[in-house]
Order: structure tokens, then sequence, then C-alpha cells
């Protein structure tokens, strides 16, 4: 059966479409399924990277807040001493008066440490606490007639040492009041007050500065050693009484004329023991 021009192209074409259909079934259609399944995982970790990257930057940001922070947290911890130690303080305060000419201190007090707590704004109390002190001191000046040569140490220079101490550590170190006494001997005595003021913080940030001159023991290391008393070799044989009562002696010692004791006591002859305690 011979096909007409019209049924050959017909034929053709439904041969082409059956091909095609199959290339699409057994090539295209799993390539396209494929290619769907990298798409959504593409999506999906596309998706992640943007949600990863949102806490990153987010992580980074916060690590700016938190430096600032911590910052201004360490601020705050150093403006008030890290401790109290009254004997370095008035050390420190000496130090400073007698650099103002005033070397003869005649009276150091302290008071006891003072406590506060500091209470939230919620009502609740933090372990973190203020403590304070007070320190006197009273020099004497040489403002008045000094024979001599002494340099005359007067209010200008008590002045100068105030606010040498005030603006030392302002936050920490406060002078709370000054005075001064007349003697009608030819000098004044100077009175200060200085409160000093430290925080008292269990769980500090940040670190203790050490160069802060009024936590720090500037003097010369105290000697040890040596011999305490007069030893009993060094006292003149003018000044030993022979009838001193010695608890740690076995037997009382006597003067060269038994007889007799120093301060014109009388003994007998047989030594005496020393009494037991």
């Amino acid at each position: 059966m011979k096909l007409s021009v019209r049924e050959t192209f017909m034929l053709f074409g439904v041969i082409l479409i059956v091909l095609f259909a199959g290339y699409w079934y057994l090539f295209l259609s799993p390539i396209q399924t494929e290619l769907k399944a990298n798409l959504l995982e593409y999506d999906t970790v596309k998706s992640q990277y943007d949600s990863q990257k949102v806490i990153i930057d987010s992580v980074d940001s916060l690590k700016n807040d938190l430096d600032a922070l911590q910052a201004q947290v360490s601020d705050y911890e150093n403006r008030l001493l890290p401790e109290l130690d009254p004997e370095i303080i008035s050390e420190h305060l000496v130090t400073i008066l007698a650099d103002n000419g005033f070397v003869k201190i005649t009276n150091i007090g302290c008071s006891l440490p003072q406590y506060e707590q500091i209470q939230r704004l919620d009502g609740t109390f933090s372990p973190n606490s203020i403590q304070w002190i007070t320190v006197n001191l009273k020099v004497a000046g040489t403002d008045g007639i000094t024979p001599g040569g002494t340099d005359k140490i007067g209010y200008d220079q008590f002045i100068k040492a105030v606010k040498e101490i005030e603006t030392e550590n302002p936050d920490a170190i406060h002078v709370s009041s000054i005075g001064m006494e007349e003697t009608n001997q030819g000098f004044q005595y100077f009175l200060i007050s200085v409160d000093v003021f430290a925080f008292n913080l269990p769980n500090r940030m940040s670190a203790i500065d050490t160069t802060e001159p009024y936590i720090n023991w500037n003097r010369e290391a105290i000697p040890t050693g040596g011999i305490f008393g007069r030893p009993y070799e060094s006292i003149p044989v003018s000044q030993i009484q022979a009838a001193y009562f010695r608890p740690f002696a076995s037997e009382f010692a006597f003067a060269a004329n038994p007889g007799t004791l120093t301060g014109g006591s009388t003994a007998t002859s047989t030594p005496t023991p020393t009494p037991t305690p």
C-alpha cells in the first residue's frame, strides 16, 4: 500500500513525537527531577546560610556591645579603691604632707570601716558593697618666729597639700574637713580629715591596678632578727642590782658583802631559792 505524501508526513510526525516522548521520559525527565532536587537542596542550604549569617552578624555586633559594656564596668570598678588598708593609706597621706614641708606629724587616727550594701532598682540587695574609713591627721607647722633657719611652713603649704590629696584620686579620696589650732608659741597645728572609699566586689571583672599608691606599701621592709632587750653583759657593774628578782634564775645572786643587799636590805649568808610562781 502506497502512502500519499500527506500520510507520509503525518507518519513521520507521529514517529518524531514518539521519539521525543521517549527521549523526554528516558532522559529529560530524570535530569529535570534531579535538577529540581538540587534546586530544593540549594534553597535549603541557602536558607540555612542566610540564617547563620544573620546570627553571626548579630554576634559580631553583640561582641562589640559586650566589649563596650566590659570597658564601662572596668571603669566603674576602678573608680574606688579595691581594698582599704589603713596603714598604707595613712602612710601615703603622710608622704604628701611631708612633701609639702609637714614632717612633724603629731597625731594619726583612723575610724573603723563603715559598710553600705548596694540596693538594686527592684529592691533586692547586691552582693557588692561600698566601704569607707576616715583618716584624721594633725601636723605642726613652723609659720611663726622660728630661730635657727627653719623653713616657714604654714597655711599656704597646708592648702597646697590639701589640694594635692583632693585631686590625686577624686572619686575615692575626699577631704571632709580641715582646721587650724593656734598655739601662741610661734606655730600652728593643722588638722585634716580624709574619707577614703573602696568597693567590695566578690565578682570583680577587671584586674586591680597595682600602681594605685593607696594600696602599695612603699616603705623599706621592716628589719627582722637581732636582739630584743638589753644583754646582761652590756650592763655596767654599778647598775646591777644583786638582789633583783629574776624569775628565770634557780637562786638569788648576792653582792660582794653577803650581809647587805642593794637598797639596805639584810640577808642571811645562805642563798635563798627563787620562789616558784
